[in-house]
């Protein structure tokens, strides 16, 4: 291959899908395996706390791991101890193998400088030697263990907002783990009863770190650009990605690419293309995106590649929204092609969708719709739902032949 190559927009996408295991069928191994091994290529997969449908972690790995079950992500982190939690793109399940890659991080909250942690550091100092010897003597810990117990308010160093803090500096300065999580809290225990053994704990130099996320971030992405590869984990030094970059280009490691009609310039790893360009047409497959699926995090990416402008509008006021609180992206082999407004009202087992929109200039199929249809039905299981009510669709049409898929 040259250095250089120039692809349509359909094949950077098509690539770019075939890298974050959505185009075709991804070849995983079944059950937990298959888990780690979706976590391992990704690089990490992102936790969210908002539960209107099924968390954020758990959809993204449903939706690439056909038999996904959430204990098997529990197992992984508690039992298996084969995944970690840090801060990765943002708070994720990271590969243990990877733990090494995270200790810069540790040492800039052990002197601390930024405003966040520095304040909190102060505020705890002298609860952290405390906080640690409580972990040591009783095992794993959670914030709740710190509050004060009884009606009346108890001041002092247990008091739970402090305790709190505390344990999340001492989190972030790797000097505690998470060791499980109880109905979504976390436990914290010391890190030598979690790490295991055969880690390597070695801190990386400047040039292994930067080499590290640059191949963690094209291995993820399939095609990225310089901005994309610095944003896949915000642990990076970003100077530094742009220096062994041009390295990796010099041995040929990476190699440019030019998309048509695209201004910006991406890259790849050359066994990557290697194996995979020109990447044939696949079979149509449907998939319901997280808004915090690896695939579409990056916004500007996904309008880039995909001319699909998408906001999360949760964080917006009602009125200003435009289409839904958590809007989920429809993805129709190499397009999105809609959004879904949807929430799983657990209490009484239905997926309720507020509304489907399809994209302008976007026409159903027959098989597109039979396909949504399958797929509405094996999200509704994935959110412990046994009946959909779908209020409406944009356009209107669509109501009527999707209700005779359900």
């Amino acid at each position: 291959m040259s250095s250089t190559l120039k692809i349509t927009g359909t094949q950077a996408r098509r690539l770019a899908l075939h890298a974050s295991l959505l185009y075709g069928k991804p070849k995983l191994p079944k059950g937990k395996d298959g888990v780690e091994e979706a976590i391992k290529h990704l690089g990490y997969t992102q936790i969210d706390t908002i539960s209107v449908i099924a968390r954020a972690h758990h959809h993204t790995l449903w939706t690439r791991c056909q038999d996904y079950k959430p204990e098997s992500l529990d197992q992984l982190l508690a039992d298996d101890k084969r995944i970690f939690e840090y801060w990765g793109h943002a708070m994720s399940y990271l590969p243990i193998e990877d733990y090494r890659f995270y200790t810069h991080a540790f040492k800039r909250f052990n002197k601390p400088d930024g405003k966040w942690s520095s304040i909190r550091f102060e505020k705890t100092r002298t609860l952290l030697p405390q906080i640690v010897k409580r972990i040591k003597q009783e095992g794993a810990l959670g914030s709740k263990d710190f509050e004060a117990v009884g009606t009346k308010k108890v001041k002092g160093w247990w008091d739970f907002k402090p305790a709190k803090i505390g344990l999340e500096l001492l989190y972030w300065q790797g000097k505690l783990m998470v060791s499980e999580r109880q109905n979504f809290h976390r436990k914290y225990d010391l890190t030598k009863r979690v790490l295991p053994d055969y880690i390597n704990t070695k801190t990386p130099t400047q040039k292994e770190q930067s080499v590290f996320w640059i191949k963690r971030a094209l291995q993820s992405y399939g095609i990225a650009t310089l901005s994309e590869i610095k944003k896949h984990n915000h642990q990076v030094d970003k100077k530094a990605i742009e220096k062994h970059l041009q390295l990796l280009l010099i041995n040929k490691t990476v190699m440019e690419i030019e998309v048509d009609s695209l201004k910006d310039t991406y890259f790849a790893l050359n066994d990557f293309i290697d194996r995979n360009y020109p990447i044939k047409k696949k079979a149509d497959r449907l998939h319901i995106l997280s808004p915090f699926d690896n695939a579409v995090i990056l916004r500007d990416r996904m309008q880039r590649l995909f001319n699909f402008e998408y906001t999360i509008e949760c964080y917006l006021p009602k009125p200003k929204r435009t289409f839904g609180y958590f809007v989920l992206p429809i993805l129709w082999g190499d397009k999105l092609v809609g959004r879904l407004d949807a929430k799983a009202d657990r209490k009484i087992g239905q997926l309720i969708v507020h509304n489907i929109y399809l994209e302008n200039g976007f026409q159903p199929t027959e098989l597109f719709i039979k396909a949504f249809g399958k797929k509405i039905q094996l999200f509704a299981k994935f959110n412990n739902c046994s009946s959909i009510a779908i209020k409406q669709t944009s356009p209107s049409t669509l109501l009527s032949k999707l209700s005779k898929q359900l």
